[in-house]
């Protein structure tokens, strides 16, 4: 066997080794799965930085099956699953040299592809919905605080208006649950980034870099899906609890948040060509929180009118 071939199996079955040992640790010893998750993409990430596809995903597959047998069994799985492929794509992502942001659409589509299939296998194979449990846990939270508010001997107007905005909240969180997913799956995306970049660095592995957060710009075409989402909301108004009303309500979601990202990034972009001091910038984004939707604005401005090109003065004629 050639000595390069050696050397691939030999790294290969390291890094499942320390794969399967991280996962068995975290499911057997529960305070050491809050660090060890984190980091369980690491060894596969570096091993798909180094080989090629084939052998990743052979990798990657011969990890996940040990995880069922050592981790114990179903417990483990999911986890497996779903890290193990996040861990293939940042590694092959790095090997194809892409960009930071390439890498992380890509992590974040893994996650939420990885995610979906192992919620729906828990919910056909084990009848288990953790979206629904989670809603009853919200459900039961509501029942009690209504039960508290009828004890404050509130008047019946009082009670009335408190009713309406219970079940007004209720019904949002139902509805707006798809993007509360997807924002939970793309913020666990960027917190495996920023942890194993670094680490993948220190490892001697080439990774792509971000720029500054100010430079943030999202594509032209965010504002028009805006608009478009925008209008169907004022012209169509589909009936409540529809999946059209419900379509409408999360992209509405996705993409204030994404524009108020686009907004905040500004703020950043003009107290740094201000030369303000840093702490400047933290106190601003700290303001901005409670003020999302006037963010949200100045990001569709910046997007539409090229607002930092004005800040710079090199506005294209």
């Amino acid at each position: 066997m050639p000595e390069n071939s050696t050397r691939r199996l030999t790294h290969g079955a390291m890094m499942v080794a320390i794969f399967t040992v991280l996962l068995a640790a975290s499911t057997y010893i529960p305070l050491f799965y809050l660090i060890a998750i984190w980091v369980l993409p690491l060894p596969l990430a570096w091993y798909s930085a180094k080989y090629n596809t084939g052998s990743s995903i052979a990798a990657t597959i011969v990890a996940i099956l040990l995880s069922f047998i050592v981790g114990g069994g179903l417990t483990s799985l999911p986890a497996a699953f779903i890290f193990a492929i996040i861990g293939l794509v940042i590694g092959t992502m790095i090997r194809l040299k892409k960009s930071k942001v390439v890498m992380f659409i890509a992590t974040s589509g893994a996650s939420l592809v990885t995610f979906a299939i192992v919620y729906s296998a828990f919910v056909k194979l084990l009848g288990i919905d953790v979206l629904k449990i989670a809603l009853d846990g919200f459900t039961q939270s509501m029942e009690l605080s209504r039960k508290m508010m009828e004890q404050a001997q509130l008047s019946a107007q009082q009670m009335t208006q408190f009713e309406n905005r219970m079940d007004l909240m209720e019904k949002t969180v139902g509805y707006t649950m798809p993007s509360v997913v997807v924002f939970c799956v793309i913020t666990v995306a960027f917190i495996v980034l920023s942890i194993n970049l670094p680490l993948l660095k220190r490892l001697n592995v080439e990774v792509p870099k971000f720029k500054p957060f100010r430079y943030m710009q999202l594509p032209r075409s965010i504002l028009w899906y805006y608009l478009i989402t925008l209008t169907l909301s004022l012209f169509v108004r589909p009936e409540e609890g529809t999946y059209l009303y419900v379509a409408i309500l999360n992209l509405s979601l996705v993409l204030s948040t994404l524009l108020a990202l686009q907004g905040l990034s500004l703020i950043h972009f003009f107290i740094h060509e201000k030369g303000m001091p840093k702490g400047v910038a933290v106190i601003a984004t700290i303001v901005a929180i409670p003020m999302l939707q006037f963010v949200s604005l100045i990001g569709l401005i910046d997007l539409g009118f090229n607002v930092r090109g004005f800040i710079t003065g090199k506005t294209k004629k």
